[in-house]
């Protein structure tokens, strides 16, 4: 995705995960920490490195400007999976790849390739039934505020649509989706 898009990505993604410095238990039993840094995901060595740990578990807080530095390499690093993952992503719009990039990051890669009927619709460039599975699903219901955002991005092609509008747009939405 090119740069502004990346930048509104790791921006949103800020507001949407929020800043822990301490570890925390996500709503999914996962520890947590800074932006959204799961274990799961661990440290990569050069991480380790920055951080002067030799573990994720090591790690008991994070300032700010470290917490972003891991967002950054978050994004980047699910992209380039996304990208790998899946053939035409790399023909996307923008928005798309945001909306991808963001659910990878988000809900991981296993959980992602299980949603074929939002993957087939992006991929077809079909918007409609990209935003109603997106809609329709396990995620809505687990993190509804973003997976309706993402999903609104994905019908009206704007990544600068408010988390505000979300509601009122997803109520206009539910009537004609139905």
């Amino acid at each position: 995705m090119d740069e502004i898009t990346r930048r509104m990505l790791i921006n949103d993604d800020k507001i949407a995960e929020g800043y822990f410095p301490r570890k925390y238990k996500c709503s999914q039993g996962v520890w947590t920490i800074g932006y959204g840094r799961a274990e799961t995901n661990g440290l990569r060595d050069f991480e380790k490195e920055m951080l002067n740990v030799s573990s994720y578990r090591e790690l008991s807080y994070l300032d700010e400007n470290e917490a972003t530095i891991l967002l950054e390499n978050d994004i980047d690093y699910f992209e380039t999976l996304v990208a790998n993952e899946f053939d035409f992503y790399y023909k996307l719009p923008q928005f798309a790849k945001y909306v991808l990039t963001d659910c990878a990051f988000n809900m991981g890669m296993t959980r992602l390739r299980k949603f074929k009927g939002m993957l087939n619709a992006i991929e077809n460039n079909d918007w409609f039934n990209a935003c109603k599975e997106c809609i329709d699903s396990k995620y809505f219901s687990q993190v509804r505020r973003r997976s309706l955002r993402n999903a609104l991005i994905l019908i009206t092609g704007d990544i600068n649509i408010g988390v505000e509008q979300c509601d009122e747009v997803y109520n206009i939405l539910k009537k004609r989706i139905k």
